[in-house]
């Protein structure tokens, strides 16, 4: 049985073969399982090259920007609520837009403690 350094450095190793043919992700992937992972992240890959791999393995395979073919999904809750607008990958979805949110709540702080409104009598000790 491989230690988790082993696994860690075998996964990257696995990651630098992005432009292997099909048949060479899914042998890796495959070696992942019967290593002993519990688990795989596949990010920003086709969503067809996901599902194969999710239908060939019996470990979890969880999408960012995958597809919907894979055991399920991930999105980074600040991305998620609009926290920045700079990051902006097809695979994202923003639900909220915070980040024009947050920016108004500082303006709106920052002019009242400049006008002497803040703190007021009854936000004191």
């Amino acid at each position: 049985m491989l230690k988790e350094v082993d696994i860690l450095y075998y996964f990257v190793h696995m990651h630098i073969l992005l432009k292997c043919y099909y048949g060479v992700y899914l042998y890796h992937y495959m070696n992942l399982e019967q290593i002993g992972c519990f688990g795989v992240v596949l990010e920003k890959i086709p969503a067809t090259l996901a599902g194969e791999v999710a239908k060939e393995i019996s470990i979890p395979v969880i999408g960012i920007g995958a597809g919907n073919q894979v055991d399920g999904q991930v999105l980074v809750l600040h991305d998620m609520l609009g926290m920045s607008k700079e990051f902006s990958p097809r695979f994202l979805r923003r639900y909220l837009d915070l980040n024009t949110s947050i920016s108004e709540a500082v303006q709106f702080y920052t002019t009242d403690v400049k006008k002497g409104d803040f703190p007021n009598e009854k936000e004191q000790y």
